[in-house]
């Protein structure tokens, strides 16, 4: 999370980073509300074969779960979604779920819809930035560019599964955007 460190730093300081926002986003229970579906959908799309896809909806489908309370064991339930967290294979199914988000909003860049920023003068020019469950997000302070990302951002939860927690999410705006944007 270093660069979204710099990136912040460089929203604050620098005279030249004008009318950019940058967005970070908390999904609720990210692990938890991946939809088997959309999984299987994303590994067939990006070229896995039937046999892996069919061994990994397996592992998804065959859990069950069983709780104690109050001391006392309850019946066992099979979830509908979810992807367990410490299954060493969760992060890369979870990161290949949300390569769909980052090609939506690659899309919409390629379209000129949304804007990159840049950190400084030589560094490349960036629009998200990814960490596990983390994700901030960067354009252009202008209805527009937040329309097409917010577009992105409902297409993405609603074939996904996930909930973007607005309490936990939160705007930072650079210089030269008002504080009530």
């Amino acid at each position: 999370m270093a660069l979204a460190q710099e990136v912040v730093h460089s929203f604050k300081k620098t005279q030249k980073k004008k009318g950019f926002l940058g967005v970070k986003l908390d999904f609720q229970k990210a692990y938890d509300r991946l939809e088997w579906n959309f999984l299987i959908i994303v590994l067939k799309a990006f070229g896995f074969s039937a046999k892996f896809t069919s061994l990994i909806h397996q592992c998804l489908s065959t859990v069950q779960f069983s709780i104690l309370l109050n001391g006392g064991q309850c019946p066992s339930f099979t979830p509908s979604r979810g992807i367990r967290q410490g299954d060493p294979i969760s992060p890369y199914l979870f990161i290949l779920g949300s390569e769909v988000l980052m090609r939506l909003i690659n899309r919409e860049i390629s379209l000129g819809q949304l804007s990159t920023v840049k950190v400084s003068g030589n560094a490349l020019s960036i629009s998200k930035l990814c960490y596990a469950d983390d994700l901030m997000l960067f354009c252009k302070a202008k209805m527009s560019e937040l329309n097409v990302l917010k577009n992105c951002l409902e297409k993405y939860c609603y074939w996904s599964g996930q909930v973007i927690s607005v309490e936990k999410s939160g705007v930072l705006t650079s210089k030269g955007v008002a504080n009530n944007f």
